[in-house]
């Protein structure tokens, strides 16, 4: 979490931002996970954010809502915050596909070192 590389994501009134990713192993049907990353959320005007989990068999496909993250929140020290999102898996899927979703139109969220971690704090 050194900040100087991240992820953006820019919620825009028209398109809401999503990344695909296939999984070096495919999560297991009925195994528990958690996946723990650190966030931002722009400061001007922004409103809330939060980030949603879904799992699938490509890169686009967001068909099993896996988890969501509470709203990101606006640090005052501009440090990124730590969040977890965890889950069992509904069923056996190769792909996660990370997505924002808007508590309200527009608005940007950064995301930094995404990882699995055993538990949730």
């Amino acid at each position: 979490t050194e900040g100087r590389t991240l992820l953006r994501f820019e919620y825009l009134v028209t398109a809401a931002p999503a990344l695909g990713q296939a999984l070096s192993e495919p999560l297991v049907a009925g195994h528990p996970y958690a996946l723990a990353f650190d966030a931002d959320r722009s400061r001007i005007g922004a409103p809330p954010l939060r980030i949603r989990l879904f799992g699938g068999d490509d890169a686009c496909d967001a068909r099993v809502e896996l988890a969501a993250s509470e709203p990101i929140q606006r640090a005052e020290d501009e440090r990124l915050a730590p969040y977890c999102l965890q889950f069992v898996a509904p069923a056996d899927l190769s792909h996660l596909v990370l997505a924002v979703d808007p508590l309200s139109r527009g608005g940007r969220v950064y995301l930094d070192h995404l990882r699995p971690v055993s538990a949730c704090p």
